[in-house]
């Protein structure tokens, strides 16, 4: 071959040579022809994390397997251009789930608090009659205090003696001539002891030693928080204010005195890190951190719960809005500062009853009465929500342990979703 021959193919192989190397070097490092918009672009990533495992996922319509496992917690899907994209989840016997995310170059976008709900879940009978319709506490060693509307009756029953039945306000009334009961609730570290709301007084009742002890003689509203009552009452200056009472030192303190402009209060509630959360009767929520102040955080308030985590507060409005205010920064798979809100519209809004959260401090359980929904928090498009349970008197959710009990036909019945 002539010299000029071989020297036009040497540097043409060289030339070929360069921009394979090249062109390999920049996939390498992640860039792409992106042939939506022709540009040169670098990718990004989807990572995805559910409840239950070995689901079927599909990105666009491509089917991508599940990686998810005891050692690897969720599937990472790469090698994604920057754009939108249309993710499903999908599970035999569960429901379905549904997210349009948009991928960002050299980034990874996460949906990692996917739940999927079992739609024929397993259900097991507790109690096969009982004489309430409504739940009011459970402790984790197998009693339940239930009530009846009707005739205004507190009923303990207890799984280790299925046969035997208390009824509170006459164990009460043989001690004391008289009782109004309006709530009554277990001690978390002592479940033979309750507290009983006697209209108003606060009584600390040891039923398997028939003993009765006042701790409050006039509460306005009170909650519980293991191992401390807290109270909002009137004190000897005739001004309110918030106290704790330490059920094991029977101790105690004053946290904050209530300025005169706050009005009557139904609902106290104090989060895991000793925030306070205060709703008057006229819709008014308040908060109150570190004994100053209560600030006025939300007004035509209904309902109210601090979520697991303690950095998110769900606020329950009379229009059936649902609020959802973060106290701090989240940073997970959806990011919001402090301050920040997320507003959902969900279906019926006006038969909402009642709001709670997840153990994941990520969905909220909202009963609409008929129905029970887990919703999700996360606001990127679509918002899920999947019927847990519909045709029910009542429901309580044990946060702790993940169980659903509910009352259907006058039976006591729960799910363990734990499993």
């Amino acid at each position: 071959m002539h010299q000029k021959k071989r020297l036009i193919l040497f540097y043409s192989f060289c030339a070929l040579f360069a921009a394979a190397g090249t062109i390999i070097v920049f996939y390498a490092l992640g860039w792409r022809l992106n042939f939506d918009n022709f540009k040169i672009q670098k990718i990004g990533a989807i990572y995805i994390k559910t409840q239950p495992r070995d689901v079927v996922i599909k990105i666009n319509g491509k089917v991508y397997p599940d990686f998810s496992s005891v050692i690897q917690s969720g599937t990472l899907v790469s090698d994604l251009l920057p754009k939108t994209y249309r993710v499903e989840i999908e599970k035999e016997r569960y429901s379905s789930y549904n997210k349009t995310l948009k991928v960002q170059p050299s980034a990874v976008e996460e949906i990692i608090n996917i739940v999927l709900v079992p739609k024929n879940p397993k259900i097991e009978k507790i109690f096969l009659s009982i004489k309430g319709n409504v739940i009011i506490d459970v402790s984790n060693d197998g009693k339940f205090i239930i009530k009846n509307t009707e005739n205004g009756s507190f009923y303990l029953y207890d799984i280790s003696k299925p046969s035997s039945t208390l009824n509170i306000k006459i164990a009460i009334s043989n001690i004391k001539k008289s009782a109004i009961i309006k709530n009554a609730v277990f001690v978390p570290f002592k479940t033979s002891q309750l507290i009983v709301d006697d209209n108003d007084i606060l009584k600390l009742f040891d039923f398997e030693n028939s003993k009765l002890e006042t701790i409050s003689g006039a509460a306005e509203t009170w909650t519980l928080v293991n191992p401390n009552l807290y109270i909002i009452e009137t004190n000897n200056k005739n001004s309110r204010a918030l106290y704790s009472f330490n059920l094991i030192f029977k101790a105690k303190t004053i946290i904050a005195d209530l300025p005169k402009e706050i009005s009557k209060l139904d609902k106290i509630k104090i989060s895991g890190n000793n925030i306070a959360a205060l709703s008057s009767a006229n819709g008014n929520l308040y908060i109150l951190k570190n004994s100053r102040s209560p600030e006025k955080i939300s007004r035509n308030v209904k309902l109210f719960a601090f979520s697991p985590d303690n950095k998110k507060i769900a606020i329950l409005k009379n229009d059936g809005l649902i609020n959802v205010l973060f106290l701090e920064d989240f940073n997970s798979d959806i990011k919001k500062k402090a301050g920040d809100v997320i507003n959902f519209s969900l279906s019926d809004m006006s038969k909402i009853k009642n709001l709670e959260w997840r153990k994941d401090s990520f969905h909220l359980l909202v009963d609409y009465g008929y129905a029970v929904k887990l919703v999700e928090i996360d606001d990127r498009p679509e918002l899920n929500s999947a019927d847990i349970i519909s045709g029910i008197s009542s429901y309580y959710y044990n946060n702790e342990n993940n169980i659903f009990y509910f009352i259907e036909n006058n039976a006591l019945k729960r799910i363990d979703f734990s499993e």
